[in-house]
């Protein structure tokens, strides 16, 4: 009897140790090893030996990874349009993701024209196209940056999400007209439950000639926290990796002195500029996309994405340049303890800020957020933003603030604010947890900052619909133009 519970005990244990070490192996293959073995089941019997189009994937996995990674497609149409067969960090210019594409990929994001040949593998080649969750691992890993060593996509998160379901993908928004403008995508990136996560992406727009931005319009996940546009600072973009960077406080983070602030987005927003300004991109910019996005479902795997539509004019049709700034309470080191507290430090302005917009941003113990001019003393002068105020909807105070989607103030005419003149910012915070909360990048931590947009030097007038918005309704007012009289 007890040898045979011992045989049981011993048969057992040698399941575990099989299953550990099956798991153990499982992990240890890289996500490039996994992407080698779809293209062995779905591309060799086309790409070894006497290969197609140019492609030979045979050999070993150096020989394979040597022939896609940053090569230059031989189809001139792909290689005119600046694609890799896998660029490091942008699927939507990887020729080989385009061409495997099975209707995961919006078509948007990946047309493929005649002139670039049908889809692979060949409908008539009796070889199964790639799954939904094989596009994924490809796509994610070029995300990644493409590496060839190291786990750098959770390959059970794409699995479980494409086969149990999870929220919904965004919907598209339609992308501006050819002659009008192009559309950024970002995403989707998974987030598997109960996680929060902060991305920064370089994005080369590849320009062609100057231009001229007077008009982002943004759509995101509603779980999204933040979106940040930056513009990389001269040749600064050489200096940082292709490919998706995980941000950290004391690692790669978003407030980089090698870049310039373009805009931000604590929701969906349609930002318009007023007339005569614009930000101005050179044949050089290279953006810098910065995404914080929570997960708070304890089931359901988030596909995040971000779309971004800029629209441009021709360079040179703008007066003044529009510009934007973080305003950081200066001491990083800060905490607050439990209970209620208040946060308060004048900003000076160096130069005749002539302000369009301002709003604020903290994390969840914010409880008010209120900016005044700075009078003769230095002390609170007049009150220009008031944290419980619904700016964008009603132009009503709503009696409480909402820290995750504050409203924005525009100032249309703009608001005069004189060289030394300066600002004061000041935060309130509850405190309802055990301990000090400091600074710090997740919804957990605290920030302080007023996001400001502004140009400088002399003023222009005002021209336009002031508060401008997307959609009208035909019971609403009679729009107001400035001046008078316009059409």
């Amino acid at each position: 009897m007890m040898k045979k519970k011992l045989r049981k005990i011993l048969r057992n244990t040698s399941f575990l140790l099989f299953a550990c070490l099956l798991v153990a192996e499982m992990q240890a293959q890289s996500t490039f090893e996994a992407v080698q073995s779809i293209f062995e089941a779905k591309c060799m019997s086309c790409h070894e030996g006497d290969y197609a189009g140019g492609l030979n994937m045979s050999g070993t996995s150096d020989d394979m990874y040597n022939a896609i990674f940053g090569v230059t497609p031989t189809n001139p149409n792909a290689a005119q349009r600046g694609d890799e067969l896998v660029k490091a960090g942008r699927p939507y210019k990887s020729f080989l993701l385009r061409k495997i594409n099975n209707g995961l990929i919006d078509a948007h994001d990946a047309p493929l024209n005649a002139n670039e040949g049908t889809i692979m593998p060949p409908p008539d080649s009796g070889i199964e196209p790639l799954t939904n969750v094989e596009l994924e691992t490809i796509r994610q890993w070029i995300y990644a940056g493409a590496p060839q060593t190291g786990n750098v996509v959770n390959l059970n998160t794409i699995e479980t999400y494409y086969t149990n379901g999870g929220y919904e993908p965004l919907t598209r928004p339609e992308a501006p007209a050819e002659d009008e403008g192009f559309q950024i995508h970002f995403g989707p990136i998974f987030l598997t439950t109960s996680v929060e996560k902060e991305f920064l992406l370089k994005y080369d727009l590849e320009l062609a000639e100057d231009i001229e931005v007077d008009r982002l319009d943004l759509k995101m996940n509603d779980q999204s926290h933040h979106f940040i546009l930056y513009k990389f600072n001269g040749n600064a973009a050489n200096t940082i990796d292709d490919g998706v960077r995980e941000v950290s406080l004391f690692g790669e983070n978003p407030f980089l002195v090698n870049s310039s602030l373009i805009s931000t987005w604590q929701n969906d927003d349609d930002l318009r500029l007023p007339a005569g300004t614009a930000f101005y991109w050179d044949t050089n910019t290279v953006l810098d996309l910065n995404y914080h996005i929570p997960n708070y479902s304890s089931e359901l795997i988030l596909p995040a994405d971000i779309y971004l539509n800029i629209y441009t004019q021709p360079s040179g049709t703008a007066i003044k340049r529009m510009k934007s700034d973080l305003l950081l309470y200066s001491d990083l080191f800060w905490s607050i303890p439990t209970g209620e507290s208040t946060l308060s430090e004048p900003v000076i302005n160096n130069q005749d800020w002539n302000i369009w917009s301002i709003t604020a941003h903290t994390h969840k113990l914010g409880t008010d957020f209120d900016v005044f001019l700075r009078d003769e003393n230095g002390e609170k002068g007049e009150q220009i933003y008031e944290g419980f105020m619904d700016y964008n909807n009603c132009n009503c105070n709503i009696g409480y603030f909402e820290w995750g989607e504050p409203s924005i103030r525009y100032f249309e005419p703009y608001l005069d604010l004189p060289a030394g003149a300066g600002l004061i910012h000041e935060a309130k915070y509850n405190n309802t947890t055990n301990g000090t909360v400091s600074f710090g990048l997740t919804t957990n931590n605290e920030m302080m900052i007023t996001p400001i947009q502004y140009y400088t030097g002399d003023p222009i007038p005002f021209v336009g619909v002031p508060n401008i918005k997307s959609v009208y309704c035909s019971q609403d007012e009679a729009l107001d133009f400035v001046p008078a009289g316009g059409t």
